[in-house]
Formats: C-alpha cells, sequence, structure tokens
C-alpha cells in the first residue's frame, strides 16, 4: 500500500510538473518593449498617442545577435486600450519588463497626466525604477531618433542618462518617486529634461511638477543645486567668470566631501504661486 501511495505521489507530481510549463512563453515568443512615449494626439475622442520602441533581434552571419528596434505608434483613448490594440497588431506578445524608460512630451505634461500614470504605475510589468522622461520634442520624434542608434539596447538609456548624471546637470527620476510625490505634501515630483540635438539626444535640467502637471523647467545649474539640496551631488564640472575679464572662463572640478545640512526656516508672510 504505502508503494501504491509513493508511486500515485511521484505521477501527480510529475504531471503537475509538465502542466504548470504548459503556459511558459519562450523568449522568441515575445516582443520587448525597450521605451514607450505619450504624446497627445489630435483626435479629440482618442486624445493619446502611444509610441512603443520595440527591440528586434536580427541574427549575423556570425552567429552574434545585432539589436535592432522598430516603432509602433497608435492614437487611443486609454494606456491599457493602446497596449491592447497594439498587442492584437503584433505577432507577438508584447512585454513590457525591460522598459527603460517612459518619455513624455512637454505639450503633454504641461496638460497633465493624472489619468494614465497612475494606470502605469500599477502596471507589474514596468519596473518602479524605470526613467520618467520630459522631451521638449514629441515623445515619437524622440524615440523615432533612438531607433536609429546601432545596436542599441536596453543599457542605452541607463547610459543615456548615466553620463549626464556626472555632470550633475539632471538626476535619476524613476517612476516609483516620482508617483509617490505626486501626492506628498513636502516634496513635488520632477523628470528628466530631454530634447533632440543634431539627430542626437540630449538631457539637460529637470522638469518640475505640481502635482501632475508641469509646471517649470530647472536648468542645468538649477539641477545642481537641486543635487546638493537633496544629497544626490556626486561631481561636476563647473564654468566661473572674473567681472575683471569675463571673456575668460575658469573652469573648475567639485566634488562632495560630506552630506549637507540642511535648515529650513518658515514665516508668516504669505505666498502666491
Amino acid at each position: 500500500m504505502r508503494k501504491i501511495l509513493i508511486i500515485i505521489s511521484l505521477l501527480v507530481l510529475i504531471i503537475s510538473t509538465f502542466s504548470s510549463s504548459y503556459d511558459v512563453r519562450g523568449v522568441e515568443e515575445l516582443s520587448y518593449v525597450l521605451a514607450i512615449g505619450i504624446d497627445k494626439s489630435d483626435n479629440k475622442t482618442e486624445p493619446l498617442t502611444l509610441t512603443l520602441q520595440i527591440v528586434k533581434p536580427d541574427l549575423s552571419e556570425r552567429g552574434g545577435t545585432k539589436i535592432s528596434t522598430e516603432i509602433k505608434t497608435i492614437n487611443c483613448n486609454s494606456f491599457n486600450l493602446g497596449i491592447a490594440i497594439l498587442n492584437l497588431e503584433n505577432t507577438y506578445e508584447l512585454n513590457l519588463s525591460h522598459c527603460s524608460v517612459i518619455v513624455i512630451s512637454e505639450e503633454l505634461a504641461k496638460l497633465g497626466f493624472e489619468n494614465f500614470i497612475s494606470t502605469i504605475s500599477n502596471n507589474i510589468e514596468i519596473r518602479p525604477t524605470c526613467n520618467i522622461l520630459i522631451c521638449k520634442n514629441s515623445a515619437q520624434n524622440f524615440l523615432e531618433t533612438a531607433s536609429k542608434i546601432d545596436d542599441v539596447s536596453a543599457k542605452f538609456y541607463n547610459s543615456f542618462i548615466n553620463s549626464a548624471k556626472t555632470t550633475s546637470y539632471v538626476t535619476p527620476c524613476n517612476l516609483s518617486n516620482f508617483f509617490a510625490n505626486t501626492t506628498n505634501d513636502v516634496k513635488e515630483p520632477v523628470a528628466i529634461y530631454s530634447y533632440i540635438k543634431n539627430n542626437t539626444l540630449e538631457s539637460l535640467g529637470l522638469a518640475v511638477f505640481k502635482n501632475y502637471k508641469m509646471v517649470g523647467r530647472l536648468s542645468g545649474n538649477d539641477t545642481l543645486c537641486y543635487n546638493i539640496l537633496t544629497n544626490n551631488f556626486d561631481r561636476a564640472t563647473i564654468e566661473i567668470y572674473n567681472p575683471e575679464c569675463p571673456e575668460v572662463p575658469i573652469t573648475i572640478n567639485i566634488s562632495k566631501s560630506k552630506n549637507p545640512k540642511i535648515k529650513v526656516y518658515l514665516d508668516n508672510r504669505e505666498t502666491s504661486c
């Protein structure tokens, strides 16, 4: 009797093991989204333009793998509906787990995006470390420019952000912190400000928000001060000018020696925004 129970238990284990792997999708059956772009569309019934930059592996003759990307764009009235429609049109199922950045146009940011940022934040596939970028140009053009870069990969956007971080003219702005700060009584959200220049991507300064709407922009020097005050400063190269010889700048390398000590004084004077 004991042997029969052992055999039955083994059979159940084997069946459950193979049945659980039945629904597992292979890598070749998925389309990985590298970046998401969102613009305001001209269609009143479909106010959003959703753009996806999708990784498209291309096996080379030498047996290596060259990474290229393609752009998919659609007008929609919600983020989830746009993803669902693009899934129907795409050959393989879209996977958002490798998304590195969410690019939102400045035009849409100034109008506010309360209606979809919570949806994106609650999407279990999108990583909370995904960075938020506000672009001066349209998000679609931004991603189309990025797709022209040879052998682009998920590391491209991280290196793009980290290289600018060494100057302290930007600061990391991930999705989880951005969404948390939209309801923070003390701290307002910020996002990396980016743009297209001479067919390349650049980032400088921060887009400043009040809740869900962009209300202003910090310059590179402003962002450097912001990094010092928020203890995100590492090092930077700055230029200062001698009033007696303003045409000759002096370049100075500065770095953090210790954490800042910040004191805030409040008074009863009325302020207005």
